[in-house]
């Protein structure tokens, strides 16, 4: 799986760690480091606990949250389309 480009500037975010035996195997980030982007996101892995998955594996739950995108459709417009696809 790889990033969706940065919501906020387009440019491809960076996946960290690259190299796992010199910056640690526990932990995922997605983060955009574009000079000119005007939010600079970051986005962790969000595991509360680590344990022996990886750095890989904290990678790709780091690139599924950034991937994650807000709906901008409001409620009732989600129901609507919901209720119309069940019927």
């Amino acid at each position: 799986m790889k990033p969706l480009p940065c919501p906020f500037c387009g440019n491809i975010p960076n996946v960290y760690p690259t190299d796992p035996s010199r910056e640690g195997n526990d932990f995922g980030q997605v983060r955009c480091e574009y000079q000119r982007c005007p939010a600079n996101p970051v986005v962790g892995d969000g595991a509360i606990q680590y344990d022996e998955r990886g750095s890989a594996a904290y990678k790709q739950l780091a690139i599924k949250r950034w991937n994650r995108r807000h709906d901008p459709r409001t409620a009732s417009e989600i129901s609507r389309t919901r209720q119309s696809s069940d019927a």
